[in-house]
């Protein structure tokens, strides 16, 4: 794509010395030997090896560039050593060969100017792989412009996030109000003219800015598109048969214009506003500072704004404390957690792929489980991927659905392993066939329940494994993303029906009796997977993740509080997800945005 000259004129400088190395003097023999030499074995290893990145090209293209300087002065001196006037055979075709180098040194300039100084910082160009997009530095002109026009200069604040801390880090140096808030959005740093995140912190950075800023989304990390991947002699063959697949590639290969490439792939090739191996980034403007600036260049680049959010649990909201805080455990992205009747407190650290049993106090008297290796079928017990749902039972036994492993297992009160049961199965395929199963439950007779939720549907087994029974989730009773699920005291059993943003209710024996709205659980994302749990009164308590509350209701789904925010303080959280409640009330709430476990006094 860029080297033209070196490349057919270092090949063409190989074969004339292959055959006419005789004629070369001594002195240049050996070098030329060494080049050709080079230049074959530097293509053959690279070839080879693993990483192929455009800049290995560079060693690539070195001998070759060698090859080619020597060979073309061999040309020069030949053609203008011969007598003046001779017309022989040899003479045309060195002249000949002479234009052709020039045609090439043209070529190759014009794709060095391209390169260089017109798709510098496009990803149209081959040369590079990934860098920074040209919505960088349109973010950078407006953060200069707001800068200046509110006389802030170099102490306008400005938060960014862990994910465009590249290259936000380098370019905001200067600005000495740069808030960097990480993974944890909160209110503090976020109280910015300007805000810049990364697409997995954009939930958590608009609940808190909220409709106040004009949001601006744009490409900040791009890639080259790479359908050179996975060839076969059907693409190959139809590259030079068909002749607008031969146009859409002559216009990639000379001009980089992707347009009718992307209409005969039906591909959204429309740098830099489209692009498929991308990135992305927002900026948030405070409607108050854009509205003093004439323009913006992101302007283009508008979404449209937040509707101002109109919560229907608003008039119960309050604020509530966390009574303890267990946050120096190690935990990694924790999910689930259930108490035992001896008062301990078992957490599925999901992160971590691993139990941890607690005392009341937060001291941990155990853990167990390592990670699954790659690959190993069938997983070995006691290992996991990603445990999420856990519970025990009355004899203190321990259940976890290992999600990712799509298997329930059985451990007794100190991690020792007992059973298992269930593998990867499509609905029909077996009776405990799971598909990331996250939810789990036991019954007053000793049943186990789970939500088996990439199939949606509940699976009810013996305490051996034994499949007993299926939930009837036809009509009413359809799950979509079925995840928490508990028994409440008058013995229905209560299911978070995520997609459908609804708690359904069933009879043991898995026959719908009636729902509830839920105004949350809004992202259809991998961490968007509530709990529930329900006290003596048979009030249900719900964790919204990624609206970062609980959620408490009345046994006919009437709301009665609510209470938490984003953010890492004590009345926030940073993605509350396991939930589950003492006897009396007293709530435990699993935060695995912050990497802690909270404990709440009863709700009154």
């Amino acid at each position: 794509f860029y080297e033209y000259l070196p490349l057919f004129g270092g090949l063409l400088a190989a074969i004339v010395f292959t055959f006419q190395r005789k004629t070369v003097p001594a002195a240049q023999r050996t070098f030329v030997l060494f080049l050709c030499w080079w230049a074959v074995w530097i293509l053959v290893s690279l070839s080879l090896a693993g990483e192929k990145m455009p800049w290995l090209s560079t060693h690539i293209a070195i001998p070759f560039i060698l090859l080619t300087g020597w060979g073309t002065g061999q040309l020069i001196e030949r053609v203008f050593a011969q007598a003046s006037g001779a017309k022989d055979l040899k003479t045309i075709f060195r002249w000949i060969a002479l234009v052709g180098v020039g045609i090439l040194a043209v070529a190759t300039i014009h794709t060095s100017i391209a390169a260089n100084y017109i798709n510098y910082d496009y990803t149209t160009e081959f040369i590079d792989y990934a860098h920074g997009a040209p919505g960088v530095k349109w973010a950078l002109n407006d953060i200069s412009a707001i800068a200046n026009h509110t006389s802030a200069g170099k102490d306008l604040k400005i938060a960014y996030d862990d994910e465009v801390s590249w290259p936000m880090t380098w370019y905001l140096r200067d600005y000495r109000n740069q808030a960097f808030y990480g993974a944890e959005p909160n209110r503090q740093a976020l109280d910015s003219p300007v805000v810049l995140a990364g697409p997995k912190n954009w939930t958590k950075v608009e609940a808190i800015l909220g409709n106040r800023y004009h949001r601006f989304e744009l490409i900040r990390l791009w890639w080259p598109i790479e359908d050179y991947k996975n060839l076969t002699w059907e693409r190959i063959r139809n590259a030079f048969t068909d002749p607008s697949m031969r146009a859409a590639l002559w216009d990639i290969f000379w001009s980089r214009d992707y347009r009718k490439y992307a209409e005969l792939t039906g591909q959204a090739l429309n740098p830099p506003a489209n692009w498929p191996l991308a990135e992305k980034m927002r900026v948030y403007v405070e409607k108050d500072t854009a509205a003093q600036m004439l323009s913006l260049s992101l302007g283009p680049t508008m979404m449209e704004d937040l509707l101002a959010p109109t919560d229907a649990y608003e008039a119960v909201r309050r604020s509530e404390k966390p009574i303890q805080i267990f946050s120096d455990l190690g935990f990694n992205a924790p999910r689930g957690v259930a108490l035992a009747q001896d008062g301990s407190i078992y957490v599925a650290d999901t992160g971590n792929s691993r139990i941890v049993r607690l005392d009341a106090s937060g001291r941990v008297i155990t853990a167990w489980g390592t990670r699954t290796p790659d690959g190993q079928s069938p997983p070995a017990p006691g290992t996991f991927i990603e445990p999420w749902g856990i519970v025990v039972d009355a004899q203190g036994n321990v259940y976890v659905a290992d999600t990712w492993n799509h298997r329930i297992q059985k451990f007794d009160r100190a991690g020792k392993f007992l059973l298992e049961w269930g593998s990867a199965g499509q609905p029909g395929a077996a009776t405990n066939g799971f598909w990331g199963p996250r939810g789990i439950a036991v019954g007053t007779d000793g049943r186990i329940y789970v939500t088996d939720t990439g199939n949606k549907r509940v699976l009810v087994f013996a305490d051996d494994g034994k499949f007993l029974l299926e939930f009837n989730t036809s009509g009413d009773g359809y799950l979509d993303e079925p995840v928490g699920i508990v028994f409440g005291p008058d013995g229905r059993v209560y299911v978070a029906d995520t997609w459908n943003k609804r708690v359904a209710v069933f009879s043991t024996d898995g026959q719908f009796q009636t729902s509830w709205v839920v105004q949350g659980w809004n992202s259809d994302s991998l961490d968007n997977k509530p709990y529930l749990a329900l006290d003596a009164q048979g009030r249900v308590y719900i964790t919204d993740p990624e609206g970062y509350r609980v959620i408490v209701f009345s046994p006919d789904g009437k709301p009665l509080a609510v209470f938490g925010q984003a953010g890492p303080e004590e009345d926030s959280f940073g993605l509350p997800v396991g939930i589950t409640s003492n006897p009396d009330g007293t709530l435990w709430v699993v935060d695995a945005g912050n990497n802690r476990l909270a404990k709440f006094a009863p709700i009154k």
